[in-house]
């Protein structure tokens, strides 16, 4: 079941389960991703950001999967054991890239993964 999140910080925690959420915050401001041998969908398409953000990460023998709006600049300074950050996001060079608009990934994984889309 998804749910829709209008708070500025996103906190998710997913232990055992699944989370699906849907981030509408006109001001985001990050948050923490919690994901303990469960999974987590965060669409971030809808949200807002200004500045530099940090959405942090701690995942053990679990998945995370953000969809981001595609002008947004991302930085992945995650570390982990056994780990992957794929960035599978679709680049349209006719586009542009807002320099102002930057979410920065930290955190550990640890035996899990974390993958970042746009649509």
């Amino acid at each position: 079941k998804t749910t829709f999140d209008n708070n500025d910080f996103l906190e998710v925690k997913s232990i055992f389960s699944g989370v699906q959420k849907n981030v509408l915050s006109k001001n985001f401001q990050g948050g923490k991703v919690t994901s303990v041998f469960g999974g987590s969908d965060i669409d971030l398409t809808q949200a807002e950001l200004q500045g530099r953000v940090t959405l942090r990460f701690e995942v053990v023998f679990g998945g995370v999967k953000i969809i981001l709006p595609p002008h947004w600049t991302v930085h992945n300074e995650i570390e982990g054991v056994f780990h992957g950050v794929d960035d599978k996001r679709k680049y349209n060079h006719t586009g542009t890239i807002d320099a102002e608009k930057v979410l920065i990934l930290k955190g550990s994984v640890v035996f899990g993964g974390v993958e970042i889309r746009s649509y």
